[in-house]
């Protein structure tokens, strides 16, 4: 009958060829002595006959991978942010402070800057080449021009207010190192000339290094005063500024702030 050679036909095509009704597909072995026939993928179906839902066998590994890359971008970030903060400051400096008045207001002060072991070590090694514990004419100059000059363009790490506006520090004097315990100490002279009249002004004062390369102690424990202070009043507190905050932000400088009245 037609039905027996129908079912004949295709089980023939099947052991000659590898073909089968509904494959879409045959390869051979390497031997090319078989055939095997590979069936189409047939997605899965939803409930709804409008949706098709492919199976994917591969699923756990893609949600692995998605969990690791999210780790990791956490991490990274996390070590970014944390890093800037750890990997400074290299050298310490303990500070004073010694504001100079005449009988107009106010000349300038005086700031003493005492390194730690680790920097003064090196001053010490580079530049007293005699080995005496004290640096001579020749080699202050060398320790000026070596390890001074440079912060000229950053304002020596000093930065002055009056009445909220910024006084620009662009000069130092007298400046000197010497070496006690140690450590080497330096003192400069910050010239100003600020008048002051009958009513009080406020001074601020603020010393830090902005790329938090140098840690400065400051303010100092005391504030001194030279000069002519007999006529004035003279009043001080800490204060901190935040709208000069450095260091990404991390950092907020705490400045000296003078009030000064004539007597």
């Amino acid at each position: 009958c037609s039905k027996c050679n129908n079912i004949a036909f295709w089980r023939t095509m099947e052991y000659v060829v590898g073909f089968k009704k509904g494959f879409r597909k045959t390869h051979y072995d390497q031997d090319k002595k078989k055939t095997k026939a590979m069936k189409p993928f047939v997605p899965k179906k939803s409930h709804s006959k409008n949706r098709v839902i492919m199976f994917k066998r591969n699923r756990p590994i893609k949600i692995l991978q998605g969990f690791l890359i999210i780790a990791f971008s956490v991490i990274l970030l996390s070590i970014l942010l944390i890093r800037p903060v750890g990997s400074h400051p290299h050298v310490f400096i303990e500070t004073g402070l010694v504001v100079k008045l005449s009988d107009e207001g106010i000349t300038g002060f005086w700031q003493h800057w005492a390194f730690d072991e680790y920097f003064s070590a090196w001053v010490i090694d580079d530049f007293d080449t005699d080995k005496d514990g004290k640096f001579s004419d020749e080699e202050l100059k060398h320790v000026y021009e070596g390890t001074f000059t440079y912060i000229k363009q950053h304002g020596y790490f000093t930065r002055v207010l009056k009445s909220d506006k910024e006084i620009p520090v662009t000069k130092i004097e007298n400046f000197s190192a010497e070496i006690k315990d140690n450590r080497v100490i330096y003192s400069f002279f910050v010239p100003l000339e600020i008048k002051i009249s009958q009513s009080a002004q406020d001074i601020i004062i603020a010393v830090y290094d902005e790329s938090f390369y140098c840690h400065i102690f400051f303010p100092p424990d005391e504030v001194g005063f030279d000069g002519n202070p007999s006529s004035w009043k003279i009043e001080y507190t800490t204060q901190e500024l935040p709208e000069f905050s450095f260091y990404f932000g991390f950092l907020i400088p705490t400045a000296v702030k003078l009030s000064i009245t004539p007597l």
